[in-house]
């Protein structure tokens, strides 16, 4: 068992099917893909130390004993998805710095067991940040004229050094915060929307770095109350595009924070047009949904 622990905020609503109207995939009830999208949540923390908090949103009677059948613990209420995520802040400002928090909305399905390869990311950080290749390997595509003035910089200010710089000490890697996204989206393999990124390799997992995420990811508590102002101010018509650029940056060099993402990702957010490739995610779908028939769930 892990020493560390993580209270993930589970944010529920089975009232309103998809804010965007995307379509679900494999023809999901709303219920039916909170339930499975649960029980994949619980299988991927085995042999992890963690807790989980429904925060729940005009939840029915049904989802309602569906969730009592579980170790959780309940904060209820009315809210709609701006006061949703503002309420998850306020609880995660309240967990002990050094727990992680997982903010975790109700559509995304988990490979089982991936909070262990998370467990590998977060011991091995140091090594892994430390191992960064040198700036010489660094691959930029269609890179924009801002970019390309600063890399001109950069190598003016080494004297012609530029070779053996090392891209990770100019960014400080370490001191940056750390925060992890699960899904691998579609969208960042097609070729007009390819941002440079750095790669790192744990022993276990390769891992990319991400500019753009959604409201579901893993930070430290501690985090979150550095950035508690920030947070706060996305979740106003639940800018994740406000959120990721104050994180992270549009081109990661300065920011505050570095976002890793695993590839392939552990975790799909289930609309079709957003969902992780290369896991058959509709087998792991039909293996829960045999669960809640057989479990009467």
């Amino acid at each position: 068992m892990s020493k560390r622990k993580y209270t993930v905020i589970f944010r529920t609503c089975d009232v309103v099917n998809a804010i965007n109207k995307n379509p679900r995939p494999f023809d999901l009830t709303k219920a039916e893909l909170i339930k499975v999208c649960f029980l994949s949540l619980i299988d991927a923390f085995a042999n992890v130390d963690y807790k989980i908090i429904i925060l729940g949103d005009k939840l029915s009677d049904n989802m309602l004993n569906f969730f009592n059948k579980f170790d959780v613990e309940f904060v209820l209420g009315s809210y709609g998805n701006d006061d949703s995520i503002r309420e998850s802040l306020k609880i995660a400002y309240n967990v002990p710095d050094d727990n992680w928090i997982y903010f975790c909305e109700d559509d995304y399905l988990h490979l089982p067991n991936c909070f262990k390869s998370i467990e590998v990311l977060l011991n091995e950080k140091e090594e892994v940040f430390s191992n960064q290749a040198t700036i010489n390997n660094l691959v930029i595509k269609n890179p924009s004229r801002k970019v390309y003035n600063f890399l001109r910089k950069v190598k003016k200010y080494y004297n012609n050094n530029f070779r053996n710089f090392n891209f990770s000490s100019f960014l400080n890697l370490g001191k940056k915060d750390l925060v992890v996204f699960l899904p691998d989206y579609p969208d960042r393999y097609i070729a007009k929307y390819l941002k440079h990124s750095l790669i790192f390799q744990t022993s276990d997992n390769n891992w990319r770095q991400i500019t753009d995420i959604t409201f579901s990811f893993v930070l430290q508590s501690s985090t979150v109350k550095k950035h508690f102002d920030m947070l706060n101010r996305s979740a106003y018509k639940a800018n994740d595009r406000l959120l990721s650029k104050k994180f992270f940056g549009t081109y990661g060099f300065s920011a505050p924070a570095i976002c890793l993402s695993p590839m392939p990702g552990f975790s799909s957010h289930m609309h079709r047009d957003t969902m992780t490739k290369l896991i058959n995610w509709e087998e792991i779908t039909k293996q829960y949904l045999e669960i809640i028939k057989e479990k009467k769930y």
